[in-house]
């Protein structure tokens, strides 16, 4: 604004009309009939922002980005359990190897103990067999 009361309006340096700067606010809330508290320093971040810093200045404003960022957080969250998934797969795998190799050794143990139960039992047989060629023996 000039002391003779023109004004002047630009947009990144460059010269522009006044409707130029309202479409440019236009759908954020802000506007010649809404109240607004903004920051010193503020508006001419806004103006002399480029095309990204806008578009995360009209985000904000239109709230959008309070939903962005929550979604990069549960986005963020979502690969995390995809990564402890894969661990805990990773982790069954491991233990189900193991349940195998100790199925096999419970299979062998048992294998073992009926073939020393055999032997004990043919150990006695014999035994029995032995003792009784004694006593038929000393009958004789």
């Amino acid at each position: 604004v000039a002391r003779d009361g023109a004004s002047g309006y630009y947009i990144n340096g460059a010269r522009c009309r006044r409707k130029d700067i309202t479409n440019l606010f236009l759908g954020t809330g802000l506007g010649s009939r809404s109240y607004a508290i903004i920051e010193q320093g503020t508006i001419s971040r806004v103006i002399e922002a480029k095309s990204e810093d806008m578009r995360a200045f009209v985000e904000e404003a239109a709230g959008i980005s309070r939903y962005k960022e929550r979604r990069r957080e549960t986005e963020g969250r979502i690969a995390q359990t995809r990564e402890n998934l894969e661990r805990l797969q990773d982790v069954r795998e491991e233990v189900e190897k193991q349940i195998r190799h100790l199925q096999r050794q419970a299979a062998i143990a048992r294998r073992y103990q009926d073939l020393q139960q055999q032997e004990r039992g043919v150990s006695a047989e014999l035994l029995a067999l032995r003792m009784r060629e004694l006593d038929s023996g000393a009958e004789a």
